[in-house]
């Protein structure tokens, strides 16, 4: 989204187009992320010493249990539903009105690969919120992971 952002402003010469969304693309969307800053923190690989931490810390444990459970609702909020929602009932609709009367050196074809490269963003948020959605399944024990279905058959 930012590159696409980015592309527009290059090729609008300067002329913002769609400011508004930016505090919501660039801003909202990204409080997702900062569940993700404290399950980082306890990564085995990343941080041995916080995970040391965190086997041993029951506080530890539930600030990380909570940490990843407000990541899986805040993707899946603002990724999976608000982000399309903005951009096929805001954005795109905007877009499109904008072409009928663009800024000197700005030509429809520009508008409508933001739109390409806005709906590509989209269907990648979706990807993922569909491997959320699976990894959550596996752990209310909906899904099999691959791994029990391997302990089954080995017995």
């Amino acid at each position: 989204w930012m590159i696409s952002g980015g592309v527009l402003g290059i090729w609008s010469g300067g002329v913002p187009l769609v400011p508004c969304y930016a505090p919501f693309f660039f801003g909202v969307i990204e409080f997702s992320s900062i569940p993700l800053i404290v399950i980082d923190l306890f990564d085995e690989k990343k941080h041995p010493a916080y995970h040391a931490v965190l086997q041993r810390s029951s506080v530890c444990q539930a600030i990380n249990a909570m940490s990843m459970g407000l990541f899986a609702v805040s993707f899946l909020v603002l990724r999976v539903y608000a982000f399309p929602r903005v951009l096929f009932y805001d954005v795109v609709p905007t877009l499109m009105k904008a072409t009928e009367s663009l800024p000197n050196g700005v030509t429809p074809n520009m508008m409508y690969s933001v739109i390409g490269l806005g709906v590509l963003f989209n269907l990648l948020q979706w990807y993922w919120g569909y491997l959320l959605i699976v990894e959550i399944l596996k752990v209310v024990g909906i899904i099999k992971s691959p791994e029990e279905n391997d302990d089954k058959k080995s017995k």
